[in-house]
């Protein structure tokens, strides 16, 4: 028998604790606006069943960011935002 004490386990929102993105309007519809604190080198979305229906990366990173949305997205994503320092943050994503 195994036993564990004093380990958290981490959920999704943990990592947002410093709340270094904010992911605006969401729910989203059409569009969503990324807008942080340290500049966004890469973006990546996926669906529930985390199959990669988006990805894009910057050359040169910027830290305000609009995003399109496809028409045929409905349902719940997760956002992984990758910085210019190689951090990852996931923010769940709301398309109506």
């Amino acid at each position: 028998m195994i036993q564990v004490s004093n380990c958290p386990v981490a959920g999704f929102d943990d990592f947002d604790n410093k709340n270094h993105f904010s992911v605006y309007p969401n729910p989203a519809q059409s569009s969503i606006t990324i807008d942080g604190t340290t500049k966004v080198s890469a973006i990546t979305i996926y669906n529930l069943t985390g199959q990669k229906v988006f990805e894009t990366y910057y050359k040169h990173p910027i830290s305000e960011i609009q995003l399109t949305l496809k028409d045929e997205w409905n349902g719940l994503y997760y956002l992984e935002i990758h910085d210019s320092d190689g951090r990852v943050f996931t923010k769940k994503l709301i398309v109506d």
